[in-house]
Protein backbone atom coordinates (compact mmCIF):
# COMPACT_ATOMS: atom_id res chain seq x y z
CA UNK A 1 0.00 0.00 0.00
CA UNK A 2 3.00 2.35 0.09
CA UNK A 3 3.76 2.60 -3.28
CA UNK A 4 0.49 3.05 -3.98
CA UNK A 5 0.34 6.27 -1.48
CA UNK A 6 3.46 7.91 -2.55
CA UNK A 7 1.96 7.30 -6.29
CA UNK A 8 -1.31 9.18 -4.81
CA UNK A 9 0.83 11.87 -3.17
CA UNK A 10 3.08 12.47 -6.07
CA UNK A 11 -0.37 12.93 -8.38
CA UNK A 12 -1.75 15.24 -5.84
CA UNK A 13 1.40 17.58 -6.36
CA UNK A 14 1.48 17.51 -9.71
CA UNK A 15 -2.11 18.23 -10.05
CA UNK A 16 -1.66 21.39 -7.61
CA UNK A 17 1.32 22.52 -9.38
CA UNK A 18 -0.35 22.53 -12.46
CA UNK A 19 -3.12 24.86 -10.95
CA UNK A 20 -0.59 26.86 -9.37
CA UNK A 21 0.93 27.40 -13.06
CA UNK A 22 -2.75 28.35 -14.32
CA UNK A 23 -3.35 30.13 -11.50
CA UNK A 24 -0.29 32.61 -12.35
CA UNK A 25 -0.98 32.41 -16.12
CA UNK A 26 -4.58 33.60 -15.65
CA UNK A 27 -3.39 36.11 -13.35
CA UNK A 28 -0.62 37.42 -15.75
CA UNK A 29 -3.47 37.67 -18.37
CA UNK A 30 -5.43 39.59 -16.27
CA UNK A 31 -3.04 42.37 -15.28
CA UNK A 32 -1.69 42.19 -19.21
CA UNK A 33 -5.36 42.94 -20.12
CA UNK A 34 -8.01 44.26 -18.25
CA UNK A 35 -6.17 46.18 -15.82
CA UNK A 36 -4.82 48.72 -18.63
CA UNK A 37 -8.36 48.86 -20.13
CA UNK A 38 -10.02 49.48 -16.42
CA UNK A 39 -7.24 52.11 -15.53
CA UNK A 40 -7.74 53.56 -18.58
CA UNK A 41 -10.96 54.46 -17.43
CA UNK A 42 -10.15 55.03 -14.43
CA UNK A 43 -7.99 58.16 -15.45
CA UNK A 44 -4.94 56.79 -16.74
CA UNK A 45 -2.68 53.90 -15.39
CA UNK A 46 0.82 53.08 -16.33
CA UNK A 47 2.63 49.04 -15.61
CA UNK A 48 5.95 48.65 -15.33
CA UNK A 49 6.74 44.68 -15.41
CA UNK A 50 9.85 42.52 -15.24
CA UNK A 51 10.92 38.78 -15.57
CA UNK A 52 14.06 38.63 -13.52
CA UNK A 53 16.70 36.00 -13.55
CA UNK A 54 15.04 33.12 -11.51
CA UNK A 55 12.07 33.69 -13.70
CA UNK A 56 9.72 35.28 -11.13
CA UNK A 57 7.48 37.30 -12.35
CA UNK A 58 8.01 41.64 -10.74
CA UNK A 59 6.53 44.82 -11.68
CA UNK A 60 4.78 47.71 -9.94
CA UNK A 61 2.26 50.30 -11.24
CA UNK A 62 1.70 54.04 -10.94
CA UNK A 63 -1.90 55.83 -11.50
CA UNK A 64 -2.11 59.48 -12.97
CA UNK A 65 -4.38 62.08 -12.99
CA UNK A 66 -4.34 62.34 -16.75
CA UNK A 67 -4.42 59.98 -19.47
CA UNK A 68 -0.63 59.60 -19.87
CA UNK A 69 2.13 57.68 -19.26
CA UNK A 70 3.16 57.62 -15.13
CA UNK A 71 5.88 59.41 -13.82
CA UNK A 72 9.30 57.92 -12.27
CA UNK A 73 11.29 55.12 -13.76
CA UNK A 74 10.28 51.12 -13.41
CA UNK A 75 11.43 49.42 -9.95
CA UNK A 76 14.87 48.17 -9.95
CA UNK A 77 15.06 44.54 -11.29
CA UNK A 78 18.53 43.04 -11.49
CA UNK A 79 19.14 41.10 -14.90
CA UNK A 80 15.47 41.83 -16.42
CA UNK A 81 14.36 42.92 -19.34
CA UNK A 82 11.09 45.54 -18.70
CA UNK A 83 8.56 46.62 -20.47
CA UNK A 84 6.36 49.27 -20.57
CA UNK A 85 2.31 49.38 -21.24
CA UNK A 86 0.24 52.39 -21.10
CA UNK A 87 -3.81 52.54 -21.22
CA UNK A 88 -4.75 52.03 -24.51
CA UNK A 89 -3.04 48.79 -25.17
CA UNK A 90 0.14 50.87 -26.79
CA UNK A 91 3.46 48.71 -26.13
CA UNK A 92 5.99 51.46 -24.87
CA UNK A 93 9.78 51.18 -24.79
CA UNK A 94 11.86 49.66 -22.29
CA UNK A 95 12.21 53.21 -20.61
CA UNK A 96 9.13 55.20 -19.93
CA UNK A 97 9.03 58.42 -21.24
CA UNK A 98 10.48 61.56 -19.13
CA UNK A 99 8.11 63.67 -17.63
CA UNK A 100 8.58 66.64 -15.32
CA UNK A 101 9.93 69.68 -15.80
CA UNK A 102 11.67 71.16 -18.63
CA UNK A 103 14.16 73.71 -19.57
CA UNK A 104 13.70 77.12 -21.52
CA UNK A 105 16.81 79.25 -21.98
CA UNK A 106 16.06 82.90 -23.43
CA UNK A 107 19.15 84.54 -24.85
CA UNK A 108 18.70 88.14 -26.20
CA UNK A 109 21.13 89.77 -28.96
CA UNK A 110 20.86 93.52 -29.11
CA UNK A 111 19.59 95.66 -26.81
CA UNK A 112 16.28 94.75 -25.46
CA UNK A 113 14.14 92.61 -22.71
CA UNK A 114 11.95 89.93 -22.77
CA UNK A 115 9.26 88.10 -20.16
CA UNK A 116 9.99 85.55 -18.54
CA UNK A 117 13.38 87.44 -18.30
CA UNK A 118 16.74 85.80 -20.05
CA UNK A 119 18.33 83.19 -18.56
CA UNK A 120 17.30 79.53 -18.14
CA UNK A 121 13.55 78.91 -17.27
CA UNK A 122 11.95 75.83 -15.90
CA UNK A 123 8.67 74.56 -16.65
CA UNK A 124 6.19 72.00 -17.03
CA UNK A 125 6.55 69.57 -19.64
CA UNK A 126 3.66 70.21 -22.56
CA UNK A 127 3.12 73.78 -20.91
CA UNK A 128 2.77 76.58 -23.43
CA UNK A 129 5.36 79.32 -22.75
CA UNK A 130 4.60 82.92 -23.68
CA UNK A 131 7.99 84.79 -24.93
CA UNK A 132 7.25 88.66 -25.28
CA UNK A 133 10.16 90.81 -26.43
CA UNK A 134 10.38 94.30 -25.44
CA UNK A 135 12.93 96.64 -26.93
CA UNK A 136 15.07 99.45 -25.86
CA UNK A 137 14.75 103.06 -26.79
CA UNK A 138 15.92 103.44 -30.33
CA UNK A 139 15.74 99.82 -30.80
CA UNK A 140 13.29 97.32 -32.86
CA UNK A 141 12.25 93.99 -32.51
CA UNK A 142 13.68 92.09 -35.14
CA UNK A 143 12.74 88.15 -34.92
CA UNK A 144 13.14 85.09 -32.64
CA UNK A 145 16.00 82.55 -33.88
CA UNK A 146 17.07 79.10 -32.09
CA UNK A 147 13.84 76.84 -30.95
CA UNK A 148 11.65 79.62 -32.41
CA UNK A 149 11.63 81.67 -35.57
CA UNK A 150 9.54 84.77 -37.07
CA UNK A 151 8.54 88.32 -36.26
CA UNK A 152 5.81 87.60 -34.11
CA UNK A 153 5.94 88.83 -30.78
CA UNK A 154 4.50 87.29 -28.34
CA UNK A 155 5.14 84.21 -29.23
CA UNK A 156 4.22 80.70 -27.84
CA UNK A 157 6.05 78.02 -27.23
CA UNK A 158 5.22 74.82 -26.43
CA UNK A 159 8.16 72.74 -23.75
CA UNK A 160 7.68 69.66 -25.26
CA UNK A 161 11.46 69.43 -24.92
CA UNK A 162 14.05 71.40 -23.31
CA UNK A 163 14.61 74.71 -25.53
CA UNK A 164 16.23 77.64 -26.36
CA UNK A 165 14.89 80.82 -27.90
CA UNK A 166 16.80 83.71 -28.72
CA UNK A 167 14.91 87.53 -29.24
CA UNK A 168 17.19 89.55 -31.97
CA UNK A 169 16.95 93.36 -31.49
CA UNK A 170 18.10 95.83 -34.16
CA UNK A 171 18.87 99.65 -34.15
CA UNK A 172 16.21 101.17 -35.86
CA UNK A 173 16.75 101.51 -39.37
CA UNK A 174 18.69 98.43 -39.61
CA UNK A 175 18.25 94.98 -41.03
CA UNK A 176 19.91 92.33 -39.02
CA UNK A 177 21.53 89.04 -41.31
CA UNK A 178 19.55 86.64 -39.76
CA UNK A 179 16.56 87.81 -40.50
CA UNK A 180 16.73 87.96 -44.05
CA UNK A 181 18.43 84.51 -44.27
CA UNK A 182 15.45 83.10 -42.23
CA UNK A 183 13.18 84.20 -44.58
CA UNK A 184 14.96 85.29 -48.27
CA UNK A 185 11.66 85.61 -50.69
CA UNK A 186 10.53 88.03 -47.85
CA UNK A 187 13.13 90.33 -48.72
CA UNK A 188 13.48 89.68 -52.14
CA UNK A 189 13.61 92.90 -53.86
CA UNK A 190 13.46 94.97 -50.03
CA UNK A 191 15.80 97.76 -49.67
CA UNK A 192 17.92 97.50 -46.90
CA UNK A 193 20.22 98.70 -44.30
CA UNK A 194 22.78 96.55 -43.24
CA UNK A 195 25.56 97.40 -40.31
CA UNK A 196 28.23 94.59 -39.21
CA UNK A 197 31.93 93.59 -40.03
CA UNK A 198 34.10 93.79 -43.17
CA UNK A 199 35.06 89.73 -43.66
CA UNK A 200 36.67 90.13 -47.20
CA UNK A 201 36.42 86.74 -48.95
CA UNK A 202 35.42 84.12 -46.43
CA UNK A 203 33.00 81.45 -47.75
CA UNK A 204 30.47 79.46 -45.86
CA UNK A 205 27.95 82.36 -45.91
CA UNK A 206 25.24 80.82 -48.56
CA UNK A 207 24.99 81.51 -52.37
CA UNK A 208 28.60 81.94 -54.34
CA UNK A 209 29.72 85.03 -55.27
CA UNK A 210 28.17 86.82 -58.32
CA UNK A 211 31.37 88.54 -59.49
CA UNK A 212 34.92 88.30 -57.96
CA UNK A 213 34.83 91.34 -56.48
CA UNK A 214 31.83 89.99 -53.89
CA UNK A 215 32.83 90.45 -50.32
CA UNK A 216 30.98 89.14 -47.03
CA UNK A 217 29.64 91.68 -44.04
CA UNK A 218 28.91 89.92 -40.84
CA UNK A 219 26.70 90.54 -37.91
CA UNK A 220 25.96 89.36 -34.83
CA UNK A 221 23.39 87.17 -36.39
CA UNK A 222 24.60 85.66 -39.35
CA UNK A 223 27.00 87.10 -42.88
CA UNK A 224 25.93 87.86 -46.43
CA UNK A 225 28.00 88.45 -49.69
CA UNK A 226 27.64 91.91 -50.52
CA UNK A 227 27.90 92.63 -54.23
CA UNK A 228 27.99 95.60 -56.95
CA UNK A 229 31.25 97.91 -54.70
CA UNK A 230 33.89 96.97 -52.57
CA UNK A 231 33.31 100.90 -50.75
CA UNK A 232 37.28 100.96 -51.04
CA UNK A 233 38.19 98.34 -48.47
CA UNK A 234 41.21 96.33 -48.40
CA UNK A 235 41.71 93.10 -48.04
CA UNK A 236 43.17 91.66 -45.58
CA UNK A 237 44.75 94.97 -44.16
CA UNK A 238 40.54 95.93 -43.67
CA UNK A 239 39.40 92.83 -42.23
CA UNK A 240 37.21 93.17 -39.27
CA UNK A 241 36.53 97.38 -40.16
CA UNK A 242 32.74 97.84 -39.11
CA UNK A 243 30.56 98.96 -42.39
CA UNK A 244 27.02 100.15 -43.14
CA UNK A 245 25.95 99.17 -46.83
CA UNK A 246 22.44 100.17 -48.16
CA UNK A 247 21.37 97.61 -51.03
CA UNK A 248 18.76 95.33 -52.29
CA UNK A 249 17.97 91.88 -51.30
CA UNK A 250 18.48 89.77 -53.98
CA UNK A 251 18.09 85.96 -54.08
CA UNK A 252 20.45 83.15 -56.49
CA UNK A 253 18.20 80.41 -56.34
CA UNK A 254 16.75 80.63 -52.43
CA UNK A 255 20.38 82.07 -51.17
CA UNK A 256 20.20 86.01 -50.66
CA UNK A 257 22.48 88.58 -51.40
CA UNK A 258 22.99 92.16 -50.89
CA UNK A 259 23.42 94.49 -54.09
CA UNK A 260 24.89 97.74 -53.20
CA UNK A 261 22.45 100.34 -54.54
CA UNK A 262 23.92 104.09 -54.78
CA UNK A 263 21.42 106.37 -52.77
CA UNK A 264 20.87 110.34 -53.24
Amino acid sequence: MKPESGRQTMRSFKFLTVRRRWAVAALTAFLLLAVPYLAHAAGGFALWWGIDSGGAARGSSSFLLSDTVGQGTPPEVSRSQQFTLVSGFQAGSAQPPIHGNTSLAINIIGNGTTSPAAGVNSSPSGTPVIITATPATGWTFSHWSGDASGTSNPITVTMNANKTVTANFAVQGITLIGAIKQNPPAYDGQMVKISGQYRGWEGGHGSSPITRSDWVIMDSTGAIYVTGGSLRLRYTGDLGENVTVSGKVRLKGNQPYIQIVLLP
